[in-house]
């Protein structure tokens, strides 16, 4: 009798060895024991090519994502990402062809990232989205100890906006509609920790919400990434919410195996 096993492999580096895939993929494994093997991983765009994503998609992979934060050469360059705008735009409509799903991450809402540079990431995103890409933009959450931390907390304001959290640093204890976040008030006391603590917890606060993070906003809202404050309104939920975690059942996500 088939089996259907699912997994996923959170570490681009799976696409350092490309032998290694190519054996998985050529492998007795499944024949012998009539096994479907589905899964899916994170990939880098300088680590890709259509040979490589063709033997992952020969071998059972159904999704592959990408962290592309940026669609500006002087923001992948300030960020260290190793890769150029030229390289993603040659690797990604060629992964949409090949893979049932691709997932594209962005991070907006960087301090020195200007107006023209969130542009020409809006127009990455928006290609992509009309080619079949599944588009993830994320709020940058200002992670302790990194180097935007180290160079940006000391000489720029941080602002906790209840209603405005990074996707990445949701506690689960927030009702969430789209970006938009109601702090229940049982949980008063978790924020009030936070508020007090910006040195240890950074990631829940903003630099300029008024000129550069409440901008780009309303503009994604206008390219449908993220629901106009009418539609949140009227579609208030109560609850919980993680970043980019749809519902789903119970009995789906105990099927799910993750390799990391």
């Amino acid at each position: 009798m088939s089996r259907a096993h699912h997994g996923r492999w959170d570490k681009e580096h799976l696409l350092v060895d490309r032998d290694h895939l190519v054996r998985f993929r050529d492998d007795d494994l499944h024949h012998e024991y009539r096994l479907s093997v589905h899964w899916k991983a994170f990939g880098r765009v300088n680590l890709c090519d259509i040979e490589m994503m063709q033997a992952m998609a020969d071998s059972g992979c159904l999704e592959l994502r990408f962290g592309i934060e940026s669609g500006s050469d002087r923001m992948l360059k300030e960020i260290k990402k190793g890769f150029t705008v030229e390289e993603t735009m040659r690797i990604i409509p060629k992964a949409i062809d090949i893979f049932p799903r691709v997932d594209a991450f962005y991070i907006w809402g960087f301090p020195f990232e200007t107006m023209d540079d969130f542009h020409q990431t809006l127009f990455q995103m928006v290609s992509f989205r009309s080619m079949g890409a599944r588009i993830l933009p994320s709020l940058l959450s200002l992670l302790p100890q990194t180097e935007i931390y180290r160079e940006w907390a000391p000489k720029a304001t941080l602002e906790f906006r209840p209603s405005l959290l990074p996707e990445f640093v949701l506690t689960g204890h927030e009702i969430c509609t789209g970006i938009d976040v109601i702090l229940p008030d049982k949980y008063a006391a978790y924020f009030k920790l936070i508020v007090e603590n910006p040195d240890i917890f950074p990631g829940f606060f903003l630099i300029d919400a008024k000129n550069n993070v409440l901008p780009k906003l309303e503009i994604l809202r206008q390219f449908g990434f993220y629901p106009s404050l009418k539609n949140v309104l009227e579609n208030l939920e109560t609850e919980s919410c993680g970043a980019h975690s749809p519902r789903i059942a119970a009995q789906t996500m105990d099927q799910s195996v993750n390799h990391r």
